[in-house]
Formats: C-alpha cells, structure tokens, sequence
C-alpha cells in the first residue's frame, strides 16, 4: 500500500520539475511515516484538481524563488526531517511558510532577498532585504495548532467542526478551539501580541549588528500556505476583518516597546497573498 502511495505521489510531481528539486526528497520521507495520507504532504494523494491547483502554486513560487532569493536552497536543506510525524509535518509548514514569505516580498517589490543561513552562537532571521534604498530584516514565525506548547490565548468555545464547514480544508479531524462572532477580537490580539513579544529580542540583536542598519519585518502564517492540512489553524481564518482589527491592535499596545527596529507586522492566512494583512502598510 506505501509502496503505491509513494508511486502515486511521484508520478504526480512528475510535471513539476521544482518542486520534485527542492522537496522532493521531503515529500518521500514524509510518505514512509505513519498517517501518509493525512499530514501536510496528504493533499498530493488526492487525484483532484485541488491538489493541481496547490502544486501549481507552489512550482511557480519555487522558480521564482530559484531565480530571484539568493540562498534559496538553504531552506530545504538546513532541517533534518523528524521521524515523529507531527514533529515532521511541522518542519515542513516552517519551509512552506519561508517560501511564501519569499513569494510576498518578491510580489511587493523587494529586491536583494536573501536567505540567511543560521551558523554560530548568534541567531540571524530568516531573510533580508531591500526596497527604496532601505534594508530590512524580515522573521518568519508559524502559529501552531491549539494543543501547541506555546501559550494560546484564551478561547470562548470549544467544539468539533466538520471540514465542509471551513472553505478550503480538506482532512481536519478532532477538537479545536473555535472563535465566533465579533467576540474573537481579543483572542486574535493576544495571539499577535505574543508573536511579537516572542519574535521582536531576536530581530532587535539582528538589527544591531549590521552596520547600514535594517528595519524589522515581522511575518506570521497559519500553516496554510500551500498545502492544506489538519496541521493549519482553522480559528485563525474565518473572520478576515477581525484578523486585520486584532493585527492593528496589537501592533498599536506593542509599538513602543518594539518601534526602534520593527517597522511593519505581516499576516499570511492563506495561499491568497492578495488577503495578506500588513500593518501598516508597505508604503516604503
């Protein structure tokens, strides 16, 4: 049954020569693990135009980032793939969530990007780059799922949602927390707020070290970035005005405390960069 799975997914890729290059060798670890068919990678089993339309994507953001970030390969190639199948479905998320931060700045007109590999005592972020003569320094952070180890904020129901009730996810099994209404404001706002907190000393030693100096640029995912899975937060992309609302608030209560090094927090909901949410706004 592995044996056809694995066949499956190979004759698949087939036509998508980038992706087979980069992720290729990930893909085929991660279908010899336990649940194949349900982990990040379980969309590309499915024979459906769905799974097309992701792989497509995701082809195009791989040439593009072939051909304009410097250091693309580092991203692929940096990790171990973890024989715990959670541990590995969350690695590959992490790459995923590069590469499409990559595909954000090259869509939003950046130039220079690069991927900074992470040697030594000091951490660097994930990427920099330039846009109107100025440099940034730009983090990648991935939410995790609700039972994360990670503090969460508090949430105001709890309950199992079939996967036709939530547009785009397919395979979404068990309990998780769900927001309704306008009420979830404040969960959302914890949430980002945290993210900065967590995310902003390590851009701030960044910055410091560069001699030209760098503003900050602080990008936060939900797993969703190409493939859909179970291992994305179904909470955290119904309700996009909230989103936007508990993003400015956050920045808002963060921004004295942060504002020396981090200029703009970004928030990617999904594969759509055009729902992107950027506060404020790329107007640099």
């Amino acid at each position: 049954m592995l044996r056809e799975v694995i066949k499956r997914v190979e004759c698949e890729l087939a036509g998508y020569p980038f992706i087979r290059k980069y992720l290729g060798r990930v893909i085929k670890l991660r279908l010899k693990l336990a649940d194949p068919e349900h982990g990040v990678v379980g969309s590309l089993v499915d024979d459906d135009q769905r799974s097309r339309e992701d792989l497509k994507r995701l082809e195009y953001a791989l040439q593009l980032g072939e051909s304009h970030c410097q250091n693309f390969k580092q991203i692929f190639q940096r990790r171990g793939l973890s024989q715990d199948q959670e541990r590995a479905d969350g690695i590959i998320l992490d790459m995923l969530a590069e590469v499409k931060v990559f595909e954000l700045l090259y869509s939003q007109g950046f130039e220079n990007i690069t991927y900074l590999e992470q040697k030594g005592p000091l951490k660097n972020v994930d990427f920099t780059a330039t846009k109107n003569s100025c440099y940034y320094a730009v983090e990648v952070t991935r939410l995790g799922l609700p039972r994360s180890s990670r503090k969460e904020p508090v949430y105001l129901a709890k309950g199992r949602i079939p996967h036709h009730d939530i547009p785009g996810v397919r395979n979404l099994e068990g309990e998780f927390f769900v927001i309704a209404g306008p009420d979830n404001v404040p969960a959302f706002e914890e949430t980002f707020a945290e993210a900065i907190s967590r995310k902003y000393p390590q851009i701030r030693e960044f910055c410091e070290r560069q001699a030209g100096g760098h503003g900050g640029i602080l990008t936060v995912s939900v797993g969703r970035d190409y493939f859909v899975s179970r291992y994305a937060r179904p909470d955290m992309h119904m309700f996009p005005r909230a989103d936007y609302q508990a993003l400015k608030l956050a920045w808002e209560s963060q921004r004295e405390h942060v504002r020396r090094y981090l200029h703009h927090v970004v928030f990617i909901p999904g594969k759509n960069l055009d729902k992107a949410l950027i506060c404020p706004s790329f107007d640099i």
